[in-house]
């Protein structure tokens, strides 16, 4: 059995208002987000390999920017060019993996995203042992706002918000489970929950917290640098 974890960062950045450069690469702390994201899943001790998905032109300035904190060959870090949506960047990152490891069904997936740049170690570590138990894991939140379905830009149903919850990366997946939804369904999902769903799989969730905070708009930064210091995170040097 080993653990594969795909990190997301080929987003455009159209939220945030700056199109010119990646948010993985902003920095917090005075280092880059990215980093900050690779420092969290190596420190779980879990993953056998780790897939870095990012646009071709982001290509060189990302990779350089993870090479200054980590030696990607001790730490199985390899790269892969990222699509137009978010599960294309996914299946290139795991079209990587399947090229480099025979993967069986016992094997995890981990999809992460490169701008939720806190997640602890533990989150990640107790997320991968749910996973392996009922098929399919994530963070999850109860739903403070209303919740109303909407038709034609009018509010048509206001549903009961308690059998809602706001869930968000990182998903982790058996690969049984991921494979066996790809057989029932041809159409591109968003998220892994979506796939185990497919399955006679019922994903799972654990408590998120502010750590599973992301990167989105220009105000979040601040957010983020806030974490830095309200629990005093530090960066594991695995350099050399």
């Amino acid at each position: 059995m080993k653990n594969f974890a795909i990190v997301l960062a080929s987003g455009s950045g159209s939220r945030y208002g700056d199109n010119s450069n990646p948010k993985h690469l902003f920095k917090v702390n005075n280092i880059p987000i990215i980093v900050w994201t690779i420092n969290s899943v190596i420190s779980s001790n879990i993953f056998h390999d780790v897939v870095i998905v990012t646009k071709e032109e982001y290509s060189n300035s990302t990779m350089s920017a993870i090479k200054l904190y980590f030696d990607i060959n001790k730490n199985n870090i390899y790269e892969a060019i990222g699509g137009n949506e978010r599960m294309e960047s996914f299946f290139n990152g795991l079209k990587l993996l399947r090229e480099n490891n025979d993967l069986n069904n016992l094997d995890t997936l981990a999809l992460i995203d490169a701008n939720r740049p806190f997640c602890s170690p533990n989150q990640l570590i107790n997320l991968n042992k749910l996973a392996l138990k009922v098929g399919c894991s994530c963070p999850a939140r109860p739903v403070v706002s209303g919740v109303a379905k909407i038709k034609n830009e009018t509010i048509i149903e206001v549903p009961n918000k308690d059998s809602f919850v706001e869930f968000v990366t990182p998903e982790i997946i058996k690969y049984e489970v991921f494979e066996n939804s790809l057989k029932v369904s041809n159409v591109i999902k968003k998220s892994l929950i979506e796939y185990a769903l497919l399955t006679e799989f019922k994903p799972s969730f654990i408590p998120s917290s502010e750590l599973n905070a992301k990167l989105t708009y220009p105000e979040d930064l601040a957010y983020l640098e806030g974490l830095v210091k309200k629990y005093n995170l530090k960066l594991y040097q695995n350099k050399g």
